[in-house]
Formats: C-alpha cells, sequence, structure tokens
C-alpha cells in the first residue's frame, strides 16, 4: 500500500512541476540598427539600450542578428544592457560574443531591485574566437543586466541567443494534486486507528 501511495505522489507532483516554458530569441525577427524596446513584449520581455545589429561573422554567433548596447560595444555595469519580464521568471541565459579580458556579467533582480543571482565570465585575450554562456538562476527574477566586467582593452561585446524560463501553475493539477494528498492521508490515519 505504501509503494502505491508513494507512486501516486511522485506522479502528481512531477505531473504539477512539469509546466515550465522557455522561450528562446535569437534576434533574427528583428531589424538591424533599430532599438529592441518593447520588440519581444508579446514574448514577456522588453530591453532597454539594446540596439540590433549584424554580428559580423564572430565565432559562436547563431545567425546573422546581435545586440549591443545603444551606447556602443564597449560598456559596463554603469550603462548595461536590461531585459525586463513581465511575468515572474526562473532562468535567463544570454551569450556573449567576443568575449575578451573584459568579460562580461549577467545579473538578475527580483521585483524589489534587490539582486537574487549574477554569473560572470572573463576570457583569455581581446575576445576573438571566444563566446561564452552565462545562466543566471532563481525563483522570481523580474529583471536582469548585463554588461562588461572590466574595462581593460577597448575592446566591445555583442549578445545573442537569449533566453529565459517562465515557471507557469497550473492550477487544476495543484488543486488536485493536494486533494489527493488529504484523501491519502485522511485514509491512512484512518486505517491506522481503526
Amino acid at each position: 500500500m505504501k509503494k502505491v501511495l508513494v507512486a501516486i505522489i511522485s506522479f502528481l507532483f512531477l505531473a504539477n512541476s512539469a509546466n515550465a516554458t522557455v522561450i528562446s530569441i535569437n534576434f533574427e525577427d528583428a531589424t538591424p540598427s533599430t532599438l529592441l524596446d518593447n520588440f519581444y513584449s508579446s514574448l514577456g520581455v522588453t530591453f532597454v539600450d539594446a540596439l540590433v545589429t549584424l554580428q559580423g561573422g564572430l565565432a559562436g554567433g547563431s545567425g546573422s542578428n546581435t545586440i549591443i548596447n545603444v551606447n556602443g560595444a564597449v560598456h559596463d555595469a554603469s550603462e548595461p544592457l536590461q531585459a525586463i519580464f513581465s511575468n515572474t521568471v526562473s532562468s535567463v541565459s544570454i551569450k556573449g560574443l567576443d568575449v575578451g579580458v573584459n568579460g562580461f556579467a549577467l545579473v538578475a533582480f527580483d521585483r524589489d531591485g534587490v539582486q537574487v543571482d549574477a554569473q560572470q565570465v572573463v576570457g583569455t585575450s581581446t575576445g576573438f574566437n571566444e563566446f561564452y554562456t552565462l545562466t543566471v538562476n532563481a525563483a522570481n527574477i523580474h529583471r536582469v543586466e548585463f554588461y562588461q566586467v572590466f574595462d581593460i582593452l577597448a575592446e566591445g561585446i555583442i549578445f545573442d541567443d537569449f533566453s529565459f524560463t517562465l515557471a507557469t501553475v497550473n492550477v487544476p493539477s495543484t488543486v488536485l494534486f493536494y486533494g489527493v494528498l488529504i484523501f491519502i492521508i485522511g485514509r491512512y490515519r484512518h486505517k491506522s486507528c481503526v
């Protein structure tokens, strides 16, 4: 009986937790030399200071379009690119191309502006043929910033392949999960008392 109960509870838990939606953006549907702003708002994200540009054949790029800071490819934490989500997300990834010794950082914040996760990487040279994907994870990401960490060389960075995970709550399966759980506990307790 206990094995059956464990199997049922495990199944219901997995059915309830398999509701995450991953949204990927490679910027190919955007027009070069334009600001992204609300271009992807229908997908649940708005970009701040992101200019669409041609990537120029750099290693790691997935297509012809990428994004840079509107003020140029050289930018630090004082002028980050930002992505703001209309709903809370649990994971965000972005690929940096031409990442050299200036490196790049991806920082996640909640709705109150509190940092909830961060990652950074530093390249080994001027960045030619160096590309890295950074990912931040937290249950309550509302906004991310990405930028160069250092200003060692006058070497810029461009970004590609942005993705995020929107965790959704499936109300019917949640109610079913807890309803069955309460029923099973009640039956188990009833049999224990007899």
